[in-house]
């Protein structure tokens, strides 16, 4: 088993209200699909304010090497937003 069911990526943790409310939605979907949220991790520009606000695992978009970590350990990669 992965460690991750999801990791989702899109132009979050750029202060763009839009995408924040896209990703606000997928979690929420993800939750009321009996996904425990602990095995979801969000790809960032501000991972740090973005665990803060969605209580999600974040890292960041730009440190290719913990990208492809992440997508290694992840069953599915989901593309949202931007």
């Amino acid at each position: 088993m992965r460690s991750y069911k999801f990791a989702l990526l899109g132009y979050y943790g750029f202060g763009n209200l839009g995408d924040e409310l896209l990703l606000e939605a997928a979690l929420k979907i993800l939750k009321n699909s009996d996904v425990d949220l602990k095995r979801v991790v969000i790809f960032s520009n501000n991972p740090l304010e973005t665990e803060n606000k969605f209580h999600v695992k974040s890292v960041s978009r730009w440190k290719f090497r913990e990208v492809f970590k992440i997508l290694r350990l992840s069953e599915f990669l989901m593309l949202g937003g931007g």
